[in-house]
């Protein structure tokens, strides 16, 4: 992983990341982990699903807009132990975590890509390869959240192409985001997985936005 050494400079192991206040040896602390709001109504894209543990609201709404905006990635760390005990607590079990890549020049211009993060230590609490290699955006696309509904899906339309490795093409996939609106960005991730030979491919993102909301940053 490539860090700034600040992003990870003067955060004690010791301190929430969240509230930066409560002593914690996991991250993040019980009282900010108990405001977080959890749902369950996960969303189907095709034979697909998205797991979204968080509403994209409170604390993970201020987090996910600083970890992708703000170059605040040691935020990764939190996001990684939240989605670990999601994975573990609902049984899950997947064999590849691939992030949802950035075209080259939007990696160039913020000089990270949050997913990429969020994969590997992820990757590394559940003890999962991470491939960044397979899935490839080669399509510049606008921002999501500055689009309608209808704009979002042709935006998207394309942006992905896979590449199919015959050792990969059986393994049990996990697609992971930082954040699902109406699903577009992960339903194209997945078509271009599966139009290449992948075949069992489900998706895990952090918070789930809701489409009426005027603020959200969605995908």
């Amino acid at each position: 992983m490539e860090f700034k050494l600040l992003d990870l400079l003067f955060q004690p192991d010791n301190i929430c990341l969240c509230c930066k206040q409560e002593e914690t040896r996991d991250y993040i602390c019980k009282s900010c982990a108990e405001t977080l709001e959890t749902i369950e109504d996960f969303k189907v894209i095709g034979d697909s699903t998205c797991y979204s543990p968080y509403l994209y609201s409170g604390h993970i709404k201020r987090m996910i807009s600083e970890f992708k905006f703000r170059e605040k990635r040691y935020y990764g760390k939190v996001f990684a132990k939240l989605l670990e005990d999601f994975y573990r607590k609902n049984g899950l079990d997947y064999d590849l975590l691939v992030p949802i890549p950035l075209h080259r020049k939007k990696l160039l211009k913020r000089g990270y890509n949050q997913c990429d993060i969020l994969c590997d230590f992820l990757g590394e609490r559940l003890n999962i390869p991470v491939n960044k290699e397979i899935l490839i955006k080669i399509k510049e696309t606008k921002d999501q959240h500055l689009l309608s509904s209808s704009k979002r899906r042709t935006n998207v339309n394309y942006a992905f192409k896979a590449i199919g490795k015959k050792g990969l093409l059986n393994k049990r996939i996990l697609l992971v985001d930082d954040l699902i609106t109406f699903g577009y960005t992960l339903e194209e991730g997945v078509r271009a997985l599966k139009d290449v030979g992948y075949r069992e491919i489900d998706c895990l993102v952090i918070g789930k936005a809701r489409p009426e909301s005027p603020l959200k940053k969605g995908r």
